[in-house]
């Protein structure tokens, strides 16, 4: 058991130092890219997305001047086939080209309005492979983010917490037992916990007296599912038990207040939460009801 500590102490300082290298190294990568910011290969695809859908109308209004200017001079252009045509023309012709559809239902005669539609064809070739690069570099960086993050939950335990279990051993109910475990998908590494008692064991009195502390242990890395064995404890011949557990992890501090308290048919009733709170703030400190029975009698709830 202890070898097998060892082992995971040792695969755990690994892991956090490879990890470290690895996000210094993406730190400076995003520096560098930062460098980048504001070139016209660098936006995102929004950016793109938004260029292609301006240049519909943009080259809309040339092409309406245009056919204006075909009226205007049907002797030298003989565009019998223009007269008549209208601005939704211009922007349907506008889409068609942009697209690089290019029906041939309309066709520039002019060399202006032949260079503006090719100008406008490369332009939407340009930005259609812009947006789709920008989108695909978009769609990788999310990856690589949702990667790091469960890379640093695996090594620094991630919204994971502990918890403590009592249960009662023996008819009378003196014999307690305790047990802590882990909630959570993640490890938790550098757990430690101690336990204050306020009223209820042997080494408290009476319950005006101050907090004690009663028992403190270092449980190390703890894999999701893990228990620690079961401790005995005794308690005085009460109807009222009240523990305050503070735990300590690497990924934040925990408190749990579990309280127990016995009506007159002998039954015990329990309340058991604890605060959350994680280093990590993109994960918000929290109340977790571990368990609050309702159906207590009148005059022993709290």
């Amino acid at each position: 058991m202890i070898t097998e500590n060892m082992h995971l102490q040792r695969n755990v300082c690994m892991g956090k130092s490879w990890l470290h290298k690895r996000l210094s190294s993406e730190r400076i990568t995003k520096r560098l890219r930062a460098k980048d910011d504001g070139t016209l290969t660098s936006q995102k695809s929004r950016f793109y997305g938004h260029w292609y859908l301006a240049l519909i109308p943009i080259f809309s209004i040339y092409y309406f001047i245009e056919f204006s200017f075909y009226r205007c001079n049907i002797e030298n252009y003989a565009a019998w086939e223009l007269i008549g045509r209208t601005l939704i023309d211009s922007i349907y012709f506008s889409v068609i080209t942009i697209t690089t559809l290019g029906y041939g239902d309309i066709t520039p005669l002019t060399i202006g309005g032949k260079l503006v539609a090719a100008s406008e064809s490369l332009c939407g070739i340009s930005l259609i492979g812009l947006f789709l690069n920008a989108l695909s570099h978009q769609h990788s960086e999310e990856a690589q983010s949702k990667e790091r993050k469960e890379m640093l939950s695996h090594a620094t335990g991630g919204d994971s917490y502990p918890i403590m279990v009592l249960s009662r051993h023996g008819e009378e109910g003196r014999q307690w037992s305790f047990q802590v475990k882990s909630i959570g998908e993640y490890p938790l590494y550098e757990l430690e916990y101690e336990i204050y008692n306020i009223y209820g064991f042997e080494t408290c009195k009476n319950k005006d007296s101050s907090i004690k502390y009663i028992y403190k242990d270092n449980l190390g890395v703890f894999v999701p599912g893990r228990k620690s064995p079961d401790r005995l404890f005794t308690i005085l011949e009460t109807d009222y038990i009240s523990v305050v557990i503070v735990y300590s992890a690497s990924n934040g501090r925990f408190f749990q207040h579990i309280e127990f308290k016995q009506s007159s048919s002998g039954n015990w009733f329990s309340s058991d939460w604890l605060d959350a709170h994680w280093y990590d703030r993109n994960i918000k400190n929290k109340q977790i009801i571990i368990k609050r029975d309702d159906d207590l009698p009148e005059g022993i709830r709290w």
